[in-house]
């Protein structure tokens, strides 16, 4: 049985269950989500006047984080002349024909793009559309047809593209800590296929996925004996500004399974232990993991040796 936790929703403020692997979601519904999106893209920040390094043009920048530096009307243009430059505007006979088929089907029916009521419409209708998964099938449909690629940045150019928009680029250690926690949160969740260390996969008795046999092995025993055990449950910002995950927590306590030190893990431990030391913790080495297997091992679904 999947593991149930307790939020409360951001928009609303109601208390709604979730999975214990989506605890990180913030809202009750697909209504309220839209709202935290809409607000979030709406929100507003004290503007700042800006000389644009295009067009010498002065302009507000509104941006949270002020790192703006071109005008809203240079920034469009360059959308234009990129999109152009790959072809992106480009339309086959076919695709033309059957476009231009569809504006006439829906002119004569009444469509006005104008109006508030067809606005709300085709709102609901793109939402539809890339809650169902509908969108993402035609895209890597067409970006295969294109490019050979399910996808337009795993192509050779867009990689090189890419790699030289970044060179040079600053990283704030704000910037860095979130990439960290979402790599940390793309490994737990199974979507970082480049992981290889250990035995990481997501496994099916214990609806969750675990980098390690180690960590399994100590969930069963934990499903075993009773106890409500969450994974990953939060990660902590050192003084270092790295960033340190507990495996485990039970109750108040956090545990670390550890069969060897890679890195800087160790280091990152001790300094959890200095820094958070009213955090209760427990280390499993190879010593306590070896007693556990004695006394487990034909009890439960074990892994690995």
């Amino acid at each position: 049985m999947p593991n149930y936790v307790k939020n409360i929703c951001v928009i609303c403020e109601k208390q709604f269950e979730i999975v214990y692997k989506k605890r990180r979601q913030k809202t009750c519904s697909k209504d309220c989500s839209y709202k935290l999106r809409n607000k979030t893209r709406h929100a507003k920040h004290v503007p700042l006047k800006k000389t644009c390094k295009v067009c010498n043009e002065v302009f507000q920048d509104t941006s949270r984080k002020k790192l703006v530096d071109t005008c809203i009307d240079c920034v469009h243009k360059k959308m234009v002349s990129t999109r152009k430059h790959n072809g992106s505007y480009k339309r086959t006979k076919e695709q033309n024909k059957k476009l231009s088929e569809s504006l006439k089907k829906k002119y004569k029916d009444g469509w006005n793009p104008n109006t508030e009521e067809h606005k709300k419409k085709l709102s609901k209708i793109m939402k539809d559309a890339w809650a169902s998964g509908e969108f993402e099938s035609k895209s890597k449909k067409t970006c295969l047809k294109k490019y050979g690629k399910d996808h337009w940045m795993k192509t050779d150019k867009a990689k090189e593209y890419f790699s030289n928009s970044q060179k040079g680029k600053i990283i704030s250690s704000e910037t860095k800590t979130k990439m960290a926690i979402s790599a940390s949160k793309r490994i737990r969740t199974g979507k970082e296929k480049n992981f290889t260390n250990g035995n990481g996969y997501f496994r099916k008795d214990l609806n969750c996925y675990f980098r390690s046999n180690w960590e399994a092995n100590f969930a069963r025993i934990c499903e075993l004996n009773g106890q409500k055990w969450e994974y990953e449950p939060k990660t902590f910002i050192l003084e270092s500004g790295k960033t340190y995950t507990p495996d485990f927590k039970i109750d108040d306590v956090y545990y670390e399974i550890k069969g060897r030190w890679i890195g800087d893990a160790k280091q990152k431990f001790n300094n959890f232990c200095k820094q958070y030391n009213t955090c209760k913790i427990v280390l499993i080495d190879g010593i306590m993991y070896k007693n556990l297997k004695e006394k487990y091992k034909n009890h439960i679904n074990w892994e690995g040796k």
